[in-house]
């Protein structure tokens, strides 16, 4: 499955739960990806511990 694919397809025949899920993960993806971490982790979505 892709995810990227499954949020598009959520925004164009669900556009406010898509966008809501493009809100709660989006910020949370792009910092992964800055750490070079895997952006597409569920974890972005149910949240994560952060390590200090």
């Amino acid at each position: 499955m892709q995810p990227v694919l499954a949020v598009m397809y959520m925004v164009q025949y669900m556009p406010t739960v898509g966008y809501w899920l493009m809100d709660k993960i989006g910020a949370n993806r792009v910092e992964a990806a800055a750490h070079k971490g895997n952006t597409y982790s569920l974890g972005l979505l149910f949240g994560k511990k952060k390590t200090a």
